[in-house]
């Protein structure tokens, strides 16, 4: 009784008309978790070394049942086998991260084209339905089958490790995007979320306000999805700030988080029918990239010099000399955010841009120059 799988192996072996030697692998027990196969200094330590193949569990072994095959047929086999290896995405909690052999071919059902996001370049892509385990994720099952690829873009693999470990660790709340898997791919570092169709600043465009000025009415099922999305996010907020961390930690030992940077271009909008937003989606919280974590002696101690910022929505410390930045940074750009809605609310796109025409009439810091931030000193 054969307790392995084979399939992948003999569908390679069909590939290259060698599907007589099956036997061969099943008598050395080299089955389908094997592969794939690998070339290595170890068994081609040059140029002109006849062609071989290496287990991937320890590279100085060659594959047995291959050591009697012409070279011409091991190069097939080398070369057919990334027909077959296309990986299965899974989710996994914590969320998992994966190292892809250069020769893997992804699961990419359509690609579109990339735009540049924070530290890194998104592109939309479709995955096949039986190569991926997201099926049941919310911000997944009931919006467009597309996913979010962000390719990391900064030379500094700090960045990656700290975008990736925000995600992982504030990832769980409706209304914060939801990390699905961080892979390495070609010397690459990738991050795979749930496609969102606009940020906040287009859907701000696109969508008609809730209240009409001519009529002076309100639309009521608007303003409630508008007061729960608002509710939701300031929430989510909460979650960063105050992460869930395992009661025996001491005090001085408890993490706090902060965002860094909300904006209307760091708000996503998720469609979706059925899930946590109803008919009209939801709006989630995006872009962890240069959130931070901080212990609590330090939390509200950062210089305001270091901090990177929206320069319309940053808050007074950040003009101060020796300001320190706190957790409350988040909550003047949220506040900020926030009346930016207000705006779009009772007037759309047009009255957002009144009011940042009335921000730039006060001069900044009595000097001789203006600027649309929401303070003056």
């Amino acid at each position: 009784r054969v307790s392995k799988r084979y399939l992948k192996i003999y569908t390679i072996l069909v590939l290259i008309n060698q599907q007589r030697r099956l036997r061969s692998f099943i008598d050395a027990s080299i089955s389908d978790e094997d592969l794939p196969f690998l070339k290595s200094k170890e068994l081609n330590p040059h140029k002109f070394s006849p062609f071989r193949l290496a287990l991937k569990s320890d590279l100085s072994i060659e594959v047995s049942c291959l050591q009697e095959w012409d070279e011409f047929d091991v190069e097939n086999f080398y070369r057919e086998q990334d027909r077959v290896l296309t990986p299965f995405l899974s989710l996994e909690t914590p969320v998992s991260h994966v190292q892809f052999y250069d020769k893997c071919i992804l699961p990419w059902m359509e690609e579109g084209l990339g735009q540049e996001g924070g530290y890194g370049m998104v592109t939309s892509v479709k995955i096949h339905p039986t190569s991926h385990g997201f099926h049941n994720v919310d911000q997944v099952k009931h919006g467009c089958k597309l996913f979010a690829l962000k390719k990391m873009t900064s030379p500094k693999i700090k960045d990656f490790e700290n975008e990736t470990k925000m995600l992982r660790m504030f990832s769980g709340h409706h209304h914060l995007i939801r990390l699905l898997m961080s892979f390495s791919w070609k010397g690459n570092n990738y991050l795979l979320f749930p496609w969102a169709e606009k940020d906040l600043e287009a859907y701000w465009s696109d969508k008609s306000p809730p209240y009409d000025a001519l009529g002076e009415r309100m639309d009521a099922g608007s303003m409630s999805w508008i007061s729960k999305q608002i509710l939701g996010m300031t929430s989510a907020l909460h979650s960063i700030h105050n992460p869930k961390q395992p009661a025996s930690l001491d005090k001085a030992d408890l993490r706090y988080g902060r965002h860094g940077d909300l904006k209307a271009e760091n708000i996503l909008w998720l469609k979706g029918l059925g899930c946590t937003g109803g008919r009209d989606g939801i709006l989630v919280i995006g872009d962890l990239g240069i959130s931070a974590v901080h212990r609590v002696v330090s939390r509200s101690n950062q210089p305001n010099q270091k901090i990177p910022h929206t320069p319309d929505y940053r808050p007074p410390e950040c003009d101060l000399e020796g300001g320190k930045i706190s957790r409350a940074f988040d909550i003047w750009t949220l506040g900020c955010l926030f009346l930016e809605m207000v705006c779009w609310i009772l007037g759309g796109p047009s009255l957002r841009t009144d009011f940042t025409t009335a921000r730039e009439n006060v001069p900044y810091l009595g000097a001789n120059y203006f600027t649309s931030i929401f303070f003056d000193i």
